[in-house]
């Protein structure tokens, strides 16, 4: 959970070789504390999700799509 409000967050999806697969940006508020990504268009396999604000990244979680 983020306790800071990131007017400008993007969220990346990508690959274990660093290829850029889907990145939205989003406004994100104290209040709104869910983002949801599909990952239906995603083949499977392993990808990591980086939330950035202002080119600075914020942390990174692994998604493992079935």
């Amino acid at each position: 959970i983020l306790n800071t409000v990131y007017p400008n967050m993007e969220i990346k999806i990508v690959d274990l070789s660093g290829k850029a697969i889907n990145a939205d940006q989003y406004s994100f508020t104290i209040e709104s504390q869910e983002v949801k990504v599909s990952a239906k268009r995603l083949a499977t396999g392993t990808y990591l999700v980086q939330l950035q604000s202002d080119s600075q990244l914020i942390g990174t979680k692994k998604l493992i799509k079935k």
